[in-house]
């Protein structure tokens, strides 16, 4: 038998282009249903490894007391507030 091609099947899931406005509504809508449980399910999801990840990331970027870090993709701030705490030289950071 010879698959027909065209419109797909009626139930079949259609998926909107990233590049579309429907794509973006759809993974900000996915972002803001788990964001209140995101570090719960991050610890979960790798047995707690990530803060271990997280440290060796800070140890890697080798910063001292003075000098400067940015993240760019912030995210939870979990690395950018590892890194402000290597930078102050008290132990105290600001963020901006």
């Amino acid at each position: 038998m010879k698959a027909e091609t065209g419109s797909p099947p009626a139930d079949a899931t259609v998926r909107p282009s990233p590049s579309s406005p429907e794509f973006a509504a759809q993974v900000r809508t996915m972002f803001d249903r788990i964001a209140g449980v995101y570090d719960l399910m991050n610890t979960a999801m790798t047995a707690g490894m990530h803060h271990r990840w997280r440290q060796r990331a800070a140890d890697r970027a080798e910063l001292r007391p003075g000098e400067a870090a940015l993240d760019l993709c912030c995210g939870t701030g979990d690395l950018a507030f590892e890194l402000a705490g290597r930078v102050g030289a008290d132990g105290t950071h600001e963020l901006w």
